[in-house]
Formats: C-alpha cells, structure tokens, sequence
C-alpha cells in the first residue's frame, strides 16, 4: 500500500487483513498462556510429590535417636540374660555330666 492514491476500500481490506493477524497473534498468546498454565500447574505437582516423598524417605530411614537407645539396652538385657541362663545350664550339665 504504498500507493497515495489508495481507494478506502483498498483501506478498508489492509486494516481487515491487520485485523485478521493480530487475531491470529493474541490467539496464539492464548494458546501459549494456556501452555505455560499447564506447564506451571505441572511443575508445582512434580514439587509436591517431591516433598512427599521426601518425607516418606525421612520418616522411614531417619532414627529417633532416644527410643533406639532404649531399644537397644532392652536388646542388650535380653542377651545378656539369656547368656546367664546359657551359662548356668550349661555349667548344671557338665557338673552332672563329670558327677556319673
């Protein structure tokens, strides 16, 4: 249209095919808009499952460091005992066994 002389309906059909572009642009903005919605939305599920499983790992590795200690002295008296009780059968036996 660089004609000076250009008729307005020549007008009228520049500004329609403008009109159609810029259409044209802000449905693609919408489209990618939308896009970035979804892809946000996703980033932000990725993080909670992480954060999820984070703290699933955690409660399933990590020790409470004072009820393990208590554990382990209740498991060490078991042992213990049952070292003592071993011990006194076994020294019962070998009296008995040296006496016949």
């Amino acid at each position: 249209m660089n004609d000076s002389n250009a008729s307005s309906s020549q007008v009228g059909d520049y500004i329609s095919k403008i009109d159609t572009h810029l259409d044209e642009v802000a449905d693609a903005q919408a489209d990618l808009g939308a896009l970035t919605d979804r892809v946000d939305m996703i980033k932000n599920r990725l993080g909670d499952q992480e954060t999820i499983s984070e703290k699933i790992m955690s409660d399933n590795e990590d020790a409470d460091y004072s009820e393990t200690i208590v554990k382990l002295n209740q498991q060490q008296n078991v042992y213990n005992a049952a070292l003592s009780v071993g011990a006194k059968i076994i020294q019962t036996s070998l009296v008995d066994y040296l006496k016949n």
